[in-house]
């Protein structure tokens, strides 16, 4: 670059030394002080000694006046001979790559030798300036810093500093020297291009071992002549070595690698170094752990002037997990073929598109035969074999889905129709994704499977919708699903019609605030129930308040949804208005009354004077009227036993009997019940057997006592004569649902508390299990749980034969179901039956305290 302030007169440098006049001397003082300034430069160690012995050198002595040097002839040639030396040496001097500088100590330049090899120049370097105006200000202090300290010490300072310079950056050494107590000479050499080279390869350094790193690439040189190894660290750790252990030798190199590939690496390996044939190799290695690793080993020989192999260089490289994955592959491709051409409903395929040859298959799996009745080689030869099976408005929709995908590269997902060989519609699932390939082709990589049962399904499903929508909507009574937070989110129109809310409106509300303040808490428990699982349904009378106020009585049967892992979707409940019910039981207790207050007082007259009639008043009579009367009182008395089990079993089914309850003795309740029929079975030729528990029981005594005796007097009824009926009891753990489970011969079992139990009805895990085991005819399967109805018997004629009403089962089902417990019934037909019931036990410690 041009310096355009370099133009100055070099005979400056020599102000230190004051000339009067002109001399032979001159000339010489002035190439020695240009040959001192060289040798500065080139030999920067003698600087300080040169420039201080020159600074400090005594005042020359000045020759005679100029007419008396002019007029010596070996003056003349001394002179001449200096300015030739003087030239010689400002060229020297000119040629050197440094500016140098002489300074005073407050920083300004009193003299400058200029260079072009600097990058860029200093605009306002000249003499005069002072460096504080030349440079930025932190190097500028620094400089004068240096200079100070070299003023103080005597001793040269030499440092080096970044600078930027009109953008340029720069990097630059400056070595300072005293000259004399004011003044310094700096020689300033640019470091850029040097620092540039440095910097370059310490980053080509890092990032060869950065690459190394990240590739994880071992390194490792053999030097054949002198048997000598070099590993990189990562080499060490590809053979499970460790790194701080020096190189092993080339026999205990080879015990690390399998045995199976020894030979091939020796041979390898002797034909680099024998004949400089380099190698690739796939190798494993055994680590100390016994793990195996995959190497992929590699070595390049280096050659003389001679051909001679003098070096080995390779790498390591561990491959193992790639080729876990090259297994994995090969075992994947093999099991997606094996899917592939074992699908029972499908096939898979790839389809590639190539611009200017279209679209044509290159795979396809044996399943396309099964599915469409097309071979794969068929196909693949002659893909216009497709369109044939398919149907031609499908085809036309395919077409515009597969020239999306081709132009967008989105995924194709289609379904289609195809015409078999009989003529059949058969359903398919087209599904495939697309890919472009570096050569520009699109390849499809897809399955179809046969969805023709599927289609069926959705069809059926649409029907069974809109049937379950029309019943739905449909329906005589109030339907509601409800969410777990009690939110209703569908109601029919029944439903809305009976509360008097609109769709819209009840989507705002829960179930609660629609029901009447008094059943909220049993209604809520109840739902409670259903969402921890205790109960599968509930269901409950409870009152609704409708929009306008009114109270509107209603039976609600619920039953819980959920999902695969059992959380709780939401409730279906089934309302059922039961105003007019309600209506029909205030008539049936206005019948009641009347056949209470009406029917029995005068069945009762009439009995007490059949009575008197059959005592013996009218012992003259004849026997066919003594019969009629005896008739009449068998009738008279059966009837008042009906009268008087109706109205039994109705106060019992409308909760008019308040059970009065109290710890019970087992053994005692057993003892009433068989002195109660004891009469009966004597007179019937019937033994009693019984076995007492010494245990309490939570009961109405009188109740249970009037249960067992009906069980025993139905037991000695249809028992032979001469034959047992057997009373028993036992304590059983578990909870009232699993208590009752079929345990002899029977066939079959009642349940009959599931559907009709109270919510609060305790699920204790102990209770007590009476048992009345007869010896009679027994029960057909199909009325194990019939009996327990009113008016049903196990034979129509049984009333007549044997006397009973047909209600006492249902009386004793009702009065176990108000206690908590269950009855239930076994039987075999001719060998028996067995009625079992269960109540609550209570444990002797708590006796009392109910």
């Amino acid at each position: 670059m041009g310096i355009p302030f370099y133009l100055q007169d070099w005979s400056s440098w020599l102000s230190p030394v004051v000339l009067a006049d002109a001399s032979c001397c001159y000339p010489l003082l002035l190439a020695g002080l240009l040959g001192l300034i060289v040798l500065v430069v080139v030999e920067t160690s003698l600087l300080a000694s040169i420039v201080t012995s020159w600074s400090r050198r005594p005042a020359v002595a000045l020759p005679k006046p100029e007419q008396d040097y002019l007029s010596d002839p070996t003056c003349t040639q001394t002179q001449e001979a200096l300015k030739q030396s003087e030239s010689f040496n400002r060229a020297i001097l000119n040629a050197l790559p440094d500016l140098i500088l002489r300074l005073r100590a407050d920083g300004t330049y009193l003299d400058i030798k200029p260079t072009t090899a600097f990058p860029t120049y200093f605009p306002n370097l000249r003499v005069g300036e002072n460096v504080r105006n030349v440079l930025p200000p932190p190097i500028a202090q620094q400089r004068l810093t240096m200079i100070a300290t070299a003023l103080q010490t005597g001793a040269m300072q030499v440092y080096e500093y970044p600078l930027t310079v009109q953008g340029q950056p720069l990097w630059q050494e400056a070595r300072i020297m005293p000259l004399n107590a004011e003044e310094v000479l700096v020689v300033v050499r640019d470091l850029t291009e040097r620092k540039r080279m440095e910097e370059a390869l310490r980053q080509s350094e890092a990032r060869l071992e950065l690459a190394q790193q990240v590739a994880q690439v071992g390194y490792w040189q053999f030097d054949v002549e002198q048997g000598t190894r070099l590993w990189s660290e990562l080499t060490f750790r590809h053979l499970g070595l460790d790194p701080t252990q020096p190189e092993p030798s080339w026999d205990e190199l080879l015990q690390i690698v399998h045995l199976n590939d020894r030979a091939t690496l020796q041979a390898s390996a002797e034909r680099a170094i024998t004949n400089g044939i380099p190698y690739a190799l796939d190798i494993r290695v055994v680590h100390p752990d016994g793990s195996i690793h995959y190497l992929e080993a590699r070595a390049e020989p280096l050659l003389n002037a001679q051909g001679q192999v003098t070096q080995l260089i390779g790498t390591l490289l561990d491959i193992t997990d790639r080729k876990g994955t090259e297994a994995a592959l090969q075992e994947r491709e093999a099991m997606l073929r094996a899917i592939g051409d074992n699908l029972p409903k499908g096939y898979i395929y790839q389809i590639v598109y190539e611009p200017g040859k279209g679209r044509y298959y290159t795979y396809l799996s044996a399943g396309i035969e099964r599915l469409l009745g097309l071979k794969p080689e068929a196909v693949l030869a002659n893909p216009q074999l497709m369109r044939q099976v398919g149907i031609a408005e499908d085809l036309v929709y395919a077409d515009q889905v597969v020239q999306e995908s081709l132009q967008n590269l989105t995924p194709i997902e289609l379904q289609m129709r195809n015409r078999t060989a009989e003529g059949q519609i058969q359903w398919s699932s087209i599904r495939s994704v697309p890919r472009r390939l570096p050569d520009g082709r699109i390849v499809w990589d897809g399955v179809e499977v046969d969805i023709t049962e599927l289609k069926q399904i959705e069809a059926a499903l649409r029907t069974s919708e809109e049937q379950f929508r029309r019943a739905f909507d449909d329906a005589p009574i109030g339907v509601s699903l409800v969410l777990p937070t009690g939110q209703f989110i569908k109601m029919n129109r029944r439903y809305c019609e009976l509360i008097g809310y609109s769709e819209a409106e009840l989507l705002e509300l829960t179930f609660a605030d629609v029901t009447h303040p008094d059943d909220q808490a049993a209604d809520l428990e109840g739902f409670r129930q259903l969402l921890a699982g205790e109960i599968q349904a509930f269901h409950m009378e409870k009152r609704y308040i409708t929009k306008q106020g009114d109270i509107v009585p209603v039976l609600l049967n619920t039953a819980m949804v959920r999902d695969e892992q059992g959380q709780p979707l939401y409730s279906i409940g089934h309302v059922q208005d039961i105003r007019e019910r309600r209506q029909i039981e205030r008539m049936k207790d206005e019948f009641i009354s009347v056949v209470s207050h009406e029917l029995r007082t005068p069945l009762t007259s009439i009995r007490g004077a059949l009575g008197i009639l059959e005592s013996g008043v009218f012992n003259t009579r004849s026997d066919k009227a003594r019969h009629m009367v005896q008739i009449a009182l068998n009738n008279s008395d059966r009837l008042v036993r009906l009268v008087n089990d109706i109205l039994t079993l109705e106060r019992l089914q409308s909760g008019k009997v308040a059970l009065v309850m109290e710890s019970c003795s087992v053994a005692e309740l057993m003892k009433q019940a068989i002195e109660s029929v004891q009469a009966l079975a004597d007179e019937a030729g019937i033994g009693l057997v019984w076995q007492p528990l010494v245990a309490q029981v939570w009961a109405a005594p009188d109740l249970v006592v009037q249960t067992l005796t009906n069980l025993l007097g139905n037991a000695i009824k249809f028992s032979p004569s001469g034959g047992s009926v057997w009373l028993s009891a036992e304590i059983r753990s578990g909870d009232w649902r699993t208590i009752g489970s079929p345990r002899g011969t029977g066939t079959g079992h009642s349940n009959l508390l599931n559907d009709s139990a109270p919510l609060s009805v305790s699920t204790a895990t102990s209770w007590v299990c009476f048992a009345v085991q007869d010896q009679g005819r027994g029960i057909p399967d199909h009325k194990l749980e019939l009996i327990f109805e009113p008016f049903q018997q196990v034979d129509v004629s049984d009333s007549r034969k044997k006397g009973g009403t047909g209600l006492g089962l249902a009386i004793c089902r009702n009065i176990v179901q108000q206690h908590g417990g269950r009855i239930w019934v076994e039987s075999t037909l001719g060998s028996g039956s067995t009625f079992f019931l269960t109540l609550p036990y209570q444990p002797e410690s708590n006796n009392g305290t109910a």
